[in-house]
């Protein structure tokens, strides 16, 4: 899925969690589509992006941050 488009049917169809899954659902025809769309995300939740992003994502607000300016984690001493 991840490197083209899938021509969606009637009927279910399961995508899953990450850069596998469906990522965009893009109506290109003249008749009304109409698509039911059930998750199990919780929040908080977490997306990567190829842009080099990734965007934390609690109760609807994204926060976004660049990949480059992570740094370590210093536990508990």
């Amino acid at each position: 899925m991840q490197d083209g488009d899938y021509v969606l049917r009637e009927g279910i169809l399961s995508f899953p969690r990450g850069p596998e899954g469906g990522h965009q659902i893009r109506n290109d025809g003249e008749e009304t589509a109409l698509v039911l769309i059930v998750s199990t995300n919780a929040s908080p939740d977490v997306a990567e992006y190829d842009s080099g992003k990734l965007a934390a994502i609690v109760d609807g607000t994204h926060r976004f941050f660049r990949l480059g300016d992570a740094v370590e984690h210093a536990g508990p001493e």
